[in-house]
């Protein structure tokens, strides 16, 4: 007589067993594959801030100065007529193998904004236009002001044009007093709205000990042609107005990643002291 086994199945306590077991390991999993995202995202920002560094050298090692963080126009007398040019980042594309865009605009006599209701204006067109090395992968936005449209790219990278709103207004149609100083002394930045200056305008310091660009979480007021949108000052104004936008100041605690004139990136932790986040960006004192 012929005798047949019985093959024995799994049971459903023991499929649900192993379910919850696969379920642990997943769970145990992912936050080491985010993790590693993010840090692959992180480095690939970090090598962004390095590129714009690199711009920035060699921007300066072909026209003795670094870029303006804007594009101003001024009277016979110096003062400061109209501050609606291109920005820094524009000025840098030429550096950073992309001569293609940068020659599209007229960053001499033109507007970024001038024909913004002109879909086929280059100007409008190069506003439009993703450049990956000004976006960070870890910024939770989007790419554009307006991700429907997608009319106005941003950039998550800002220029440091001077300690405070006042020492910045200085380089302005209307300036005013800085809090500390000469007038002469301000803006105290690396870089703002006509500057001129290169390595030799960087005071007792140099450029090793000043920071230029820093990180900036900004989603709506950080269009990357725009020159008066990519700039920023480190310290808040006494009394913020409703004109103010918090983001537009590095804030306590905070952290941010920096470029120093030399071309390293830094990255200044939570709980920074006043004083060291006021006097970084400065190109005037030994601090």
């Amino acid at each position: 007589m012929i005798t047949r086994s019985r093959k024995r199945g799994f049971t459903l306590v023991e499929l649900l067993v192993v379910i919850a077991i696969i379920g642990i390991l997943i769970a145990l999993l992912l936050p080491a594959i985010q993790a590693a995202r993010e840090a692959a995202r992180r480095a690939a920002c970090l090598n962004n801030l390095k590129q714009l560094g690199l711009g920035f050298q060699n921007h300066e090692s072909a026209l003795s100065r670094f870029p303006p963080s804007c594009h101003v126009k001024k009277s016979r007398s110096g003062t400061i007529t109209e501050i609606n040019g291109f920005s820094w980042i524009v000025d840098l594309l030429p550096y950073m193998e992309n001569r293609a865009l940068y020659d599209t605009m007229n960053v001499v006599k033109g507007r970024p904004l001038g024909a913004v209701d002109t879909a086929n204006d280059p100007h409008t067109i190069a506003l439009g236009t993703v450049v990956p090395e000004i976006h960070c992968p870890s910024f939770d936005g989007t790419t554009h002001v307006d991700p429907t449209t997608e009319l106005e790219a941003i950039t998550n990278y800002k220029a440091i044009g001077a300690t405070h709103k006042e020492s910045l207004m200085i380089a302005s149609m209307a300036p005013g007093s800085a809090r500390y100083g000469e007038p002469s002394d301000h803006p105290d930045g690396g870089i703002f709205p006509g500057s001129r200056h290169g390595v030799n305008g960087f005071k007792n310091d140099g450029t090793s000990r000043t920071a230029i660009v820093v990180e900036s979480a900004e989603q709506n007021i950080a269009r990357w042609t725009v020159g008066a949108e990519t700039c920023v000052v480190t310290l808040p104004p006494i009394l913020l107005d409703h004109h103010d936008s918090p983001r537009q100041y590095l804030q306590q605690p905070y952290i941010f990643r920096e470029i120093l004139n030399d071309v390293r990136v830094c990255t200044v932790e939570d709980g920074l002291p006043p004083l060291v986040s006021h006097y970084r960006p400065t190109v005037l004192c030994g601090h």
